[in-house]
């Protein structure tokens, strides 16, 4: 009776602070969302015409939880992008206007998050997280395959300057924390994601996506 006793006073005073999981934890985290894409030919002549695309988000992390139950979140990132699609030149890209190509358009960025949660506890192992903060990027590497009428290509790689250097984008995440055990948190969160800075001709309407985390407290 006594063992069942200090059993259950111990669940019972240990089981907010594994929920609450205060500490420094590093992870790896994954991310996937759909953005719309504006081509060329959009923006210079026919008007709207705008194309769902996917990004895809990759890297490590770092997060620590306060006792007050803040978390803070930063990590590394490589985030890839791109489009493929038709357009006229109109001149100002290739300087034969009235041609149709196809482009097969990627980009790459290193994103670094800086984030800022509160945890909100819903059982001993489930919780809450709204976060917010802000996600810079830097452009690593561009590459353009445009394909002509009569089939000849044109390649043209690293042409980071038809892109921003750097970006600024703001993240609105709402995260379901799941203690799987003591040192081990999962969670997964859908995401809204806008741009400060508005790439010209491309990224002009907001993203919504999934995000998971993978966290192993170091104590």
């Amino acid at each position: 009776m006594r063992t069942l006793l200090v059993t259950v006073l111990a669940l019972t005073f240990s089981a907010p602070v594994l929920a609450q999981r205060p500490g420094f934890a590093l992870g790896f985290t994954t991310s996937t969302d759909v953005y719309r894409y504006k081509t060329w030919e959009d923006a210079f002549a026919s008007g709207p015409n705008y194309q769902f695309r996917l990004r895809n988000s990759v890297g490590v992390q770092a997060h620590y939880v306060t006792t007050t139950r803040i978390a803070f979140t930063t990590g590394l990132l490589l985030s890839n992008k791109g489009a493929y699609y038709d357009y006229t030149d109109y001149g100002l890209i290739i300087g034969r206007a009235g041609t149709r190509y196809t482009v097969d358009e990627r980009h790459l960025y290193l994103d670094v998050p800086l984030k800022l949660g509160y945890n909100w506890r819903l059982t001993d192992r489930l919780a809450l997280t709204p976060t917010s903060g802000a996600i810079i990027s830097t452009a690593l590497s561009t590459s353009y395959v445009v394909t002509k009428s009569n089939g000849d290509r044109v390649s043209r790689r690293n042409a980071i300057r038809t892109q921003p250097l750097y970006r600024l984008s703001i993240p609105l995440e709402l995260h379901l924390d799941w203690l799987v055990s003591e040192r081990i948190v999962v969670s997964a969160a859908p995401y809204y994601r806008f741009d400060v800075r508005l790439e010209p001709y491309h990224t002009r309407l907001p993203s919504y996506g999934l995000l998971l985390d993978l966290r192993y407290y170091l104590k």
